[in-house]
């Protein structure tokens, strides 16, 4: 229930939709009591509840009256608490708006899939990531989790976390992209076990980025949690990249392509 981060995490979209609709509902609640009492207020006719809008409408905006104005204490007290809520709730909105305009973001790409596959020789988990914007991530670094059943001494099924060791986790500049492969030797706790296994036994995969943003200077991080279905058993993935000369160029519309075993 913390609104905040709530609201920071939201798109834009609903961010945007949600200001519209408090601040409507805010601008009728006003219109509501001002039509209560229309005799509090001059130039007001209270035939039509547009001109309580209007009035309500005016006082949280602070454009002026012009014809209409506040003329008894009953509405006097409501002007000044209606700008006085008006003023609080634009300072909370546009503190919010400054948050998430500034609050920095990476834009890291996980494929669908996690395959199962044979990396010089010997059996791997791989997968792969790409910074699917323009900027550099300096000083990157990627983490591999699973999620397993166990059985502790007392004979208790439990579900532990196991870090799976990584080929290479950390990148000194991540621009393009990034296989992570974890090799299956008899060290790993996937060790010994197939494909069926591993979706017999409900393995949850999680998949941790973290590095600096070159922009703003300031630590970004991505996730992507990955289900038993996830994993497959494929040989690679369909190569991304194309040299032409001095230029190095990325399909993303492969990023997910495998070649099937």
């Amino acid at each position: 229930n913390d609104i905040y981060h709530r609201t920071l995490k939201a798109s834009w979209s609903t961010f945007i939709l949600a200001f519209i609709l408090i601040y409507l509902s805010f601008i009728l609640l006003f219109a509501f009591l001002y039509s209560l009492k229309p005799e509090s207020l001059s130039g007001v006719s209270g035939k039509s509840f547009l001109e309580f809008f209007s009035f309500s409408l005016q006082t949280s905006s602070t454009i002026g009256y012009g014809r209409m104005a506040p003329i008894l204490p009953y509405s006097h007290l409501l002007v000044s608490v209606q700008s006085t809520l008006s003023l609080l709730l634009l300072a909370i909105y546009t503190g919010l708006v400054f948050a998430k305009f500034s609050r920095p973001q990476a834009k890291v790409l996980f494929t669908d899939k996690v395959i199962l596959t044979q990396y010089h020789g010997q059996k791997a988990l791989m997968l792969r990531i790409a910074n699917a914007r323009s900027n550099q991530i300096l000083e990157g670094r990627a983490r591999l989790t699973i999620l397993k059943n166990d059985l502790s001494p007392e004979g208790h099924q439990i579900r532990r976390l196991h870090d799976l060791k990584l080929l290479r986790d950390s990148t000194p500049i991540f621009g393009l992209t990034w296989t992570l492969i974890h090799p299956i030797d008899q060290e790993s706790p996937l060790a010994k076990l197939s494909l069926e296994d591993i979706q017999a036994d409900n393995i949850d995969l999680f998949v941790t980025f973290r590095g600096i943003d070159d922009t703003f200077v300031q630590t970004v991080l991505e996730k992507r949690h990955y289900r038993p279905h996830h994993i497959i058993q494929a040989k690679k993935f369909v190569d991304m990249l194309k040299i032409e000369g001095d230029q190095l160029e990325i399909d993303l519309n492969k990023f997910n392509q495998i070649e099937e075993v």
